[in-house]
């Protein structure tokens, strides 16, 4: 009898031990799927921050091995404001280590005709032309819920900003945020809608930047032909693969697609509201003279008059003729005072000229940063405000870039931000 029970104590401890260890390998194995779970999500979702803490915020890199640091919501080409304001050169320091060809200006542009062309063909679904550049994670998001959507028209992109930059041995990642209003047709509706969107665009590390004319293309990184994909997602020009962030940059992911109300018409100052300075680069002293001996015959102090006259178009409605992502900036306020009914006026009193905050160049651009103050006088023509007898004197920071090559560098300005100062300092 004894050892009956013997054996039957052995035969249930065996059968709690294979039932205990069946119950652990199944929650280890459901930990793992969690945790890759949890790893795709992390990806994919937008690694944003309070302003106040992105330069102490360290993130991961893309192969999730070595901690990175961000250098933060910036002031840089394309911003709104000043906020979190980080100049240009150590912002972009990371990537410029990994690839000395990069351009901000040139990718920005790059960024948006990207945006403009895959919203274009968001309704037709072509997973194969969009997956050139668009990883499936990023795709899935990308079209996602528009089971009705019959077109995408008047893509006009508003806003366009480096939220972040940074790089490592084996990545390079830029972050960027897009505002943009474009008219959507859902059977016989048509319906304009505001978005606001962050897409994280990576490459390899090793991988470098192409001419200005193959990256504008969006056509092949190895050749340039703007040929469809191949089947393969090759080119069919030259053969070489065309898609994967191994050949050129693809976005990674789309932190968000935020559909927004119509925002509310922007009745302060263009290109408001005002933020933080940028701090004066500490060798400015030792850039001005590099400046003068590199170009003896264009004083820095001859910028001052164009700067001045820049200020006042972005002011008035002359800057909705400029170039590039400033014109494009202040179109699109003035589209969101249109849409409400609102006239804004804007006069600058006389500019007083406080010196360069920095001057720098990369590898197609040299920039020259500019700090003026000015009395400006906002007002909107409601019948209602009151024109301010005694203009405020504020304080704005603008960016001026020409191209390093061609016969013709015209100065363009680039940025201008309204900045807050401190009261020692007015």
């Amino acid at each position: 009898m004894n050892d009956f029970i013997e054996q039957l104590a052995v035969i249930l401890v065996m059968v709690f031990a294979v039932v205990g260890l069946g119950f652990i390998r199944l929650s280890l194995r459901q930990k793992s799927s969690v945790e890759r779970l949890k790893e795709v999500e992390d990806r994919a979702r937008p690694r944003f921050q309070d302003d106040l803490h992105h330069a102490k915020a360290s993130y991961r890199s893309w192969d999730g091995e070595k901690p990175i640091t961000s250098h933060g919501t910036n002031s840089g080409i394309g911003n709104t404001t000043g906020h979190g304001a980080t100049p240009r050169a150590p912002r972009l320091e990371p990537i410029h280590r990994v690839d000395a060809r990069f351009s901000e200006l040139d990718f920005l542009e790059f960024a948006v005709a990207l945006y403009t062309w895959a919203h274009t063909l968001r309704p037709k679904r072509d997973f194969l032309s969009l997956s050139a550049f668009l990883s499936d994670i990023a795709l899935d998001t990308f079209l996602s819920g528009m089971a009705d959507l019959d077109s995408v028209q008047d893509i006009r992109v508003g806003g366009v900003r480096t939220l972040r930059v940074y790089a490592d041995e084996h990545w390079a990642s830029v972050e960027i945020e897009f505002k943009a209003v474009m008219v959507e047709r859902v059977k016989d509706d048509f319906v304009r809608i505001f978005r606001t969107e962050s897409w994280r665009f990576r490459r390899r590390s090793d991988v470098k930047s192409p001419s200005r004319d193959v990256l504008m293309s969006l056509g092949c990184p190895h050749c340039g032909s703007t040929a469809p994909v191949g089947e393969t997602k090759e080119c069919l020009d030259c053969g070489a693969q065309r898609a994967g962030a191994e050949h050129h940059w693809q976005v990674a992911a789309i932190g968000s697609m935020r559909r927004n109300p119509q925002p509310s018409p922007p009745v302060g100052l263009p290109l408001g509201p005002p933020g933080f300075a940028v701090p004066n680069a500490p060798d400015i002293a030792v850039k001005r003279m590099e400046w003068s001996d590199r170009y003896p015959d264009e004083p820095l102090s001859a910028l001052q008059p164009l700067a001045e006259e820049l200020l006042r178009q972005v002011t008035d409605r002359r800057g909705l003729l400029l170039p590039g992502m400033m014109g494009r900036r202040l179109r699109y306020e003035h589209e969101l005072l249109s849409n409400a009914g609102v006239v804004r006026h804007v006069t600058v009193g006389p500019v007083e000229h406080r010196g360069e905050i920095d001057i720098t160049r990369d590898a197609t651009h040299e920039f020259v940063d500019l700090r003026m103050a000015a009395p400006v006088r906002v007002w909107v023509q409601d019948g209602k405000t009151v024109p301010p007898q005694e203009p405020p004197t504020c304080i704005c920071e603008m960016t001026l870039a020409r191209q390093l090559e061609g016969e013709e560098r015209p100065w363009q300005v680039v940025d201008l931000r309204w900045v807050e100062m401190p009261k020692d300092e007015v």
